[in-house]
């Protein structure tokens, strides 16, 4: 169990919290009028990024195909037999902490409550107060869009993405273990040319919130398995989410 409690309101609302953290937190929620608020707060910023933006896109015809076909003319680090072999398993759930922040609506004088999730792992790096408040922006702007996609071998992608702020926010949930030596690489694909690398998870990381930008001639957002040091161009595609 969380030795702060009231940090797991987030990852309560985001269904993140394993068998035993649950019991106690919904014990904590009947004691805890501010956790209540917050869940519920969380709960319905979610519901109606749901509603408001349904995602109807679709990834372009053959991007796919292109972007594996440009990984194929790309030279990539040569891996050894062990470098190569995946594990099957999937590692237990790590405990997630739940940062979340309020940030002001201008055009309308609402408060809207969001939030930036990290795994346990990554907690040195936790972003500062900077970073939470770009997240925060992209998450409440006007045009925001919520797009998911399943991650090939179980976990999820969801991306929340703003044209107005030419960002948008990936978050990455319960990746199956990428292997020994390997890491999972982020990337934005733009409809025509190279997919541009965005981020590197910590060798073995599953999970993590991030920024990424700008968006401009960008189709979709891809997350490939690579030799932990990263690669120049994706290889083994394990999601593709559309963004337009």
């Amino acid at each position: 169990m969380n030795s702060d409690i009231h940090t797991l309101a987030g990852a309560y609302a985001l269904d993140a919290v394993d068998e035993v953290e649950r019991a106690g937190f919904e014990r904590h929620l009947t004691a805890c009028d501010t956790c209540r608020l917050e869940v519920a707060e969380l709960r319905e910023t979610a519901a109606r990024l749901a509603d408001d933006t349904p995602d109807d896109t679709a990834l372009p015809a053959g991007l796919r195909e292109r972007t594996l076909g440009q990984a194929a003319r790309t030279p990539q680090e040569r891996l050894t037999t062990a470098e190569s072999r995946r594990t099957a398993s999937t590692p237990r759930w790590r405990q997630w902490v739940a940062a979340a922040s309020i940030a002001a609506v201008a055009a309308t004088g609402a408060s809207v409550v969001t939030w930036a999730v990290v795994d346990d792992r990554d907690r040195q790096e936790q972003p500062g107060d900077d970073r939470i408040r770009q997240i925060a922006e992209v998450v409440a702007a006007g045009d925001a869009r919520v797009h998911q996609e399943a991650v090939d071998g179980g976990g999820s992608a969801t991306v929340v993405s703003s044209a107005q702020r030419d960002q948008a926010v990936a978050v990455l949930r319960e990746l199956p273990d990428p292997g020994v030596g390997r890491a999972y690489q982020l990337w934005l694909i733009p409809s025509a040319g190279a997919p541009r690398a965005v981020g590197l998870l910590p060798a073995g990381g599953t999970a993590t919130t991030t920024l990424v930008g700008p968006l401009t001639d960008v189709a979709a957002f891809g997350v490939s398995n690579e030799p932990a040091s990263g690669s120049p161009a994706p290889t083994d595609v394990v999601v593709l989410v559309a963004l337009r």
